[in-house]
């Protein structure tokens, strides 16, 4: 019996729905099938290796699909022969001329194939079943108008796409009301601490909660952020994270869960932007909440834990409308 084999390529910048319908199609075709990716930091500033990472999720662990990534392909892009000539010999160099038939939606495919001495299958070139291009997915987000390219990005994608951007600090320094305020000045997602409610249903009679509880409570928060992701345009605030949970058991009960310790290390790569709120602003007391003796306490060690994993933060000072506009410029 004859193993068939196929080529298709891309940036995937990002991967959409068009993309996935040219993979499938292949995937129907040919019994194997290799994507090759292309490093283009020309063009998007989406690592390769998290393009790599939504088609491992999407497909690879599906029997016949091999995922190739492509560094320092050319760059310049026509129809030339010179031009032709380069991006074929890149891409034998690279991954072989063992190929049946090579998939496109793109007029390259012809020059393509009969180099790959393989058929020239095209998918949907005229986009009439995904009518969306990465390039337009792209300038939506420039423009702050991604609304109508969302149905086109698959989960696995817009949760990468959204700017994560979470706000930090000690006790009363002002997170809710600034990741309120930039939920508002946006019109996008907030990620609500969840520490209150926990607390509030979950607390001895000494308004305590142990190191396990502090570890479920973080793990429910994180979950329910993942939720908010996919439901964000293109902002997501996210008030407070495993860190400051963490740090607070640590404080608090002198030991930190195993599973916590797990999901602060885990914050480090998780956001875009790190916002840590001074504490120059009036303590406010409330049941369940540390002193100001706790609240400098928890502040230095947040900006230590920042500084040792070297993570960048922005440090948000004065009044609401100050931080926000600081907030904003960093943002944009």
């Amino acid at each position: 019996m004859i193993n068939t084999k196929g080529l298709y390529l891309g940036k995937f910048a990002p991967l959409h729905k068009g993309h996935q319908h040219c993979i499938e199609t292949a995937l129907d075709v040919v019994d194997e099938l290799t994507i090759l990716i292309y490093d283009e930091p020309k063009v998007t500033d989406i690592p390769l290796e998290t393009r790599a990472g939504w088609l491992y999720q999407l497909y690879g662990p599906k029997d016949g699909v091999s995922i190739e990534k492509a560094y320092n392909a050319p760059t310049e892009i026509g129809y030339d022969d010179h031009l032709k000539a380069l991006h074929e010999k890149y891409v034998i160099d690279t991954v072989g001329r063992d190929f049946d038939v090579f998939f496109s939606s793109e007029p390259y495919g012809e020059h393509m194939a009969q180099a790959l001495n393989a058929e020239d299958y095209r998918i949907d070139e005229e986009r009439e079943t995904f009518p969306v291009s990465a390039t337009q997915i792209r300038d939506s987000f420039t423009v702050d108008n991604t609304a109508p390219f969302r149905e086109y990005v698959s989960d696995v994608v817009w949760r990468d796409l959204v700017t994560n951007v979470v706000v930090l600090g000690g006790t009363s320094t002002g997170k809710t009301t600034l990741t309120k305020a930039l939920a508002s000045e946006y019109d996008d997602e907030r990620m609500p601490e969840y520490g209150d409610e926990f607390w509030h249903e979950h607390a001895d009679e000494n308004g305590e909660l142990s190191t396990v509880q502090l570890a479920t409570l973080a793990l429910e928060h994180r979950q329910r952020e993942e939720e908010k992701l996919l439901k964000a345009d293109q902002y997501l605030f996210t008030d407070t994270n495993a860190v400051t949970t963490g740090l607070f058991s640590r404080v608090y009960h002198g030991a930190i869960d195993p599973r916590l310790g797990e999901m602060m290390d885990a914050c480090i790569p998780r956001y875009d932007v790190v916002f840590l709120c001074d504490d120059d602003i009036p303590f406010e007391p409330k049941p369940g909440r540390m002193g100001e003796t706790e609240r400098k306490t928890l502040q230095r060690m947040h900006k230590s834990w920042l500084d040792r994993n070297n993570v960048q933060y922005h440090l948000l000072s004065g009044s609401v409308e100050q931080r926000v506009e600081k907030a904003k410029r960093i943002l944009e």
